[in-house]
């Protein structure tokens, strides 16, 4: 899509711009394996995943817990979500404090609803402490945070829909769409949430 040829123009460029920072071993490079996992040069992505795996000798452990966090984005992207947990987990031992929309979605996946649940909830309502080591502002996707914030709304209606918690699933569709209703882009997240609060508050109307 256009999205996501704009998002590999952007990381190409960030590639360059970050090559003149010598202090830094990654360049942007795991932003460009993500953008170009999600545009389909499969490929290309993990060549470019073996080479950073290849450079972390010379990382910071930093570094390395975005290299290993973006080993379990692509896992999630390909479907493999036992491999993106484990990523996530092996990444996220810098940082201790901040949830993960992917991790959550990771958990959801794999049917551990309660786990998904938690992690989703501390999503909704988390906000930056400016540290660093707690907010994981050095992983991949941290600047989509209130993105993903507002998200876990849509998730959280999704995990208390599948446990028959209608009241709750419908308070989190209310509180996702509420939040985005002004919204001019297109949304899956968006169009599902009107349907599936539409059937179920149909349903408790019966």
């Amino acid at each position: 899509s256009g999205e996501n040829a704009s998002a590999e123009t952007f990381a190409r460029n960030l590639v360059v711009e970050w090559e003149k920072d010598t202090s830094n071993a990654i360049h942007g490079r795991t932003e460009l394996a993500y953008a170009l996992e999600r545009n389909g040069k499969r490929q290309l992505s993990a060549s470019l995943m073996n080479e950073l795996h290849r450079d972390s000798d010379r990382m910071t452990a930093r570094d390395r817990a975005n290299v290993h966090y973006m080993d379990g984005l692509l896992a999630y992207e390909r479907g493999k979500y036992d491999s993106a947990l484990a990523g996530f987990d092996l990444g996220l031992r810098l940082a201790f404090g901040a949830p993960q929309y992917y991790r959550a979605l990771a958990l959801l996946k794999l049917n551990r609803v309660s786990e998904a649940i938690i992690e989703l909830h501390r999503l909704a309502g988390y906000s930056l402490i400016l540290n660093s080591p707690f907010d994981a502002d050095f992983l991949p996707l941290s600047n989509r945070r209130p993105i993903f914030s507002v998200k876990a709304h849509y998730w959280l209606g999704v995990a208390f829909e599948g446990q028959g918690k209608k009241d709750e699933a419908i308070a989190e569709y209310r509180k996702f769409l509420d939040t985005w209703k002004a919204a001019d882009f297109k949304s899956k997240e968006l169009e599902d949430a009107r349907a599936r609060l539409a059937l179920l508050t149909g349903t408790a109307a019966k």
